[in-house]
């Protein structure tokens, strides 16, 4: 009794936690999720950095100016050649300023500056499939949390039975119409419902928590699926609404198309270079015969390579092989893509068949039921059977429960896959 006693008021607990009136939904949830977790805090920082390549890119090729001064003291003491001695003394400084202005790159400029928007594009495509894959985090999340409370309610409901039956059976047992293996047999059921009990427990603790951490939130009621549908007619149209929407893909295609600058930047660094420099300098006692010195110089350079060792070469090789990779890793996340939606969908035809069949046996149970307390009546059936069929109705509720969170579940992983908005609730 004290073990029965510890197990209800354990689940009176669980059950009248956050109990307050209020309801969360699934859109509030994931709402909370993309504002709160951390991954997409992350995301976001590392497309700061990922957008500040571009300027980089255009400051490499931008003019630039340079000021150097220089500002020492020497004091000479020297004997010449016809023995007369030579002594100096000076505070010689100089200052210049150098202005420098690539005019042709050899087309470097514009695959550079591509390259780095691609670079940004693809980091923002990733920061969209951080919150895709958070949000079905949070949906899995959000039915574990729901199945989990209907498991505990159900398994509490048929602890309760079990131990009536308990009761029922030493009451037969003392009026020497029942056996102690009957006695024994019930309470080898008790103690496996028991441990279901406690399990149930334990996954409805897990899955609050797993739902907290990814929310934020201190959960109140969660609102169950009231209108589930497809998020497309077809499977096919559901690939192909999932590849049209996929971030992940996205990323993957433009980081393919800057794979292609980056060849286009190792056929390009052997080709000439022309810039022009502006030099003006001033300096004060350079040397004893010069006091003053002031220079204003121009000059336009033309760089051609002739041969860096096969270098360039290499990293043109480097840069093709990066590109098919990048292309294969393509292919290989569309096949994923199709692969997880088919997936998705087949869970999703499964869940509706299983419904349909708890639905058939939810039924059955229950005119069951209605047969066993008839036949009580009458004197063919005891109360032990009543319980069993009783028994046999919860478990069939909760079979109907988790088939319809696992569709809710599923249905909600594929709107958001295909793109459409989440609207499971009213």
């Amino acid at each position: 009794m004290f073990a029965k006693s510890v197990v209800i008021l354990a689940v009176t607990v669980l059950l009248s936690v956050n109990t307050n009136g209020a309801t969360q939904t699934l859109d509030e949830a994931i709402s909370a999720a993309l504002d709160t977790h951390p991954s997409i805090d992350r995301a976001k920082q590392e497309l700061r950095a990922a957008r500040e390549q571009v300027p980089q890119a255009k400051a490499q090729f931008r003019s630039r100016m340079t000021f150097q001064s220089s500002i020492s003291a020497t004091d000479r003491d020297a004997r010449l050649t016809d023995g007369q001695d030579f002594s100096d003394s000076a505070q010689p400084y100089s200052a210049s300023i150098n202005l420098t202005k690539p005019l042709y790159t050899g087309g470097l400029r514009p695959v550079s500056i591509r390259r780095a928007r691609l670079i940004e594009r693809a980091q923002r495509f990733r920061v969209q499939d951080e919150e895709l894959q958070l949000s079905l985090d949070v949906i899995g999340a959000y039915y574990d949390v729901i199945v989990s409370q209907e498991r505990l309610k159900v398994q509490t409901e048929v602890n309760k039975l079990i131990f009536a039956q308990i009761e029922a059976a030493e009451e037969r047992f003392r009026l020497d119409v029942g056996t102690i293996t009957d006695v024994s047999q019930v309470k080898s059921r008790y103690a496996n419902s028991t441990a279901s009990l406690t399990t149930a427990q334990t996954d409805l603790i897990r899955a609050r928590t797993i739902l907290e951490s990814l929310t934020s939130l201190v959960l109140s009621d969660l609102q169950p699926p009231v209108d589930i549908m497809r998020p497309a007619a077809t499977l096919d149209e559901a690939i192909a609404h999932a590849k049209n929407r996929a971030p992940a893909l996205k990323a993957a295609r433009t980081q393919y198309e800057a794979s292609r600058m980056d060849v286009l930047a190792a056929a390009r660094r052997n080709r000439p270079q022309v810039s022009l420099s502006v030099q003006a300098t001033t300096a004060r006692e350079s040397s004893p015969a010069i006091e003053r010195d002031d220079d204003v110089r121009a000059t336009l350079s033309l760089s051609v390579p002739l041969t860096d060792g096969g270098a360039a070469r290499s990293q043109r090789r480097q840069a093709l092989a990066t590109r098919n990779s990048l292309a294969y890793g393509l292919r290989e996340q569309e096949l994923q893509l199709q692969l997880y939606v088919t997936d998705a969908w087949l869970r999703y035809e499964a869940a509706e068949a299983e419904i349909i069949a708890q639905k058939e046996r939810v039924t059955a149970s229950e005119q069951a039921l209605e047969g066993v307390i008839q036949g009580q009546a009458a004197g063919l059936w005891t109360t032990t059977d009543v319980l069993d069929a009783t028994e046999q109705l919860a478990l069939a509720r909760l079979a109907l429960v988790e088939a319809e969170g696992r569709l809710a579940s599923v249905a909600g992983e594929l709107r958001v896959v295909c793109g459409t908005t989440i609207k499971l609730f009213e």
